[in-house]
């Protein structure tokens, strides 16, 4: 690149700071609402385009090209009771215990070449026997937008770790999942908004959770028990 052309660069940028400065500073509502609005043609738009590659393209792979760069992947094994962590041990060592079956989850994390860690949520009747039985199947979708509604809060959060074939996102799991990545610890009721991987949404509560398939999710009701 030549000094002209860095120039040039280097005095666009520079241009397009200003200027998103001046109409921020000048018209913050208007400026605010075309973010949002951009942001939201943004993620559409991918999303949509994600769903082209997946239906005319399926085969498509571009990352395991490099997995050659890094094939060793990391898990561990972390024992949940009452939606904290209270132990963190090897698959090995897991299966020593007899008494799996007193434990509330069983989460297996695993990373991918690219440092990714996903986790598979096993409850106490599904623990696995043997190693091979453990699995971590990354499904073939992500989420686009998640959204926790609580105590007149609402927070942005993190599910797509947890999209792994066999994975029920259920009031445990969620429940799980604000104690330890956003240390909310008494969510006794909570909505979570989805936008899904074909910009559907969805909403998730006690009573209402998905269960995680390779290409897609199902929706699942589950009965409140009530207090006399």
């Amino acid at each position: 690149m030549s000094y002209r052309s860095l120039f040039l660069f280097t005095d666009t940028l520079l241009c397009g700071y200003f200027l998103n400065e001046y109409v921020r500073t000048k018209y913050p509502t208007e400026h605010s609402n075309f973010v949002v609005g951009v942001s939201e043609k943004c993620i559409h738009f991918y999303s949509k385009m994600q769903i082209l590659v997946n239906k005319y393209a399926p085969d498509v792979n571009i990352n395991s090209i490099f997995s050659f760069v890094n094939d060793d992947v990391n898990d561990d094994i972390e024992i949940v009771d009452k939606n904290e962590v209270c132990c963190i041990t090897t698959k090995e060592n897991l299966l020593k215990y007899d008494h799996t079956n007193e434990f509330e989850l069983v989460v297996y994390s695993e990373s991918d070449y690219n440092n990714r860690t996903y986790k598979r949520v096993y409850d106490s009747d599904s623990v696995p026997k043997t190693i091979e039985e453990f699995s971590c199947e990354k499904a073939n979708f992500r989420f686009v937008l998640c959204e926790l509604l609580v105590d007149d809060k609402t927070i942005k959060i993190d599910l797509n770790r947890f999209c792994v074939v066999g994975n029920i996102l259920n009031a445990k799991l969620i429940g799980f999942v604000l104690s330890k990545y956003y240390d909310i610890y008494d969510a006794d009721e909570y909505v979570i908004k989805i936008l899904d991987h074909n910009v559907n949404s969805i909403e998730l509560n006690k009573g209402v959770g998905i269960k995680i398939n390779k290409d897609d999710y199902e929706k699942i009701n589950f009965q409140i028990p009530t207090v006399d």
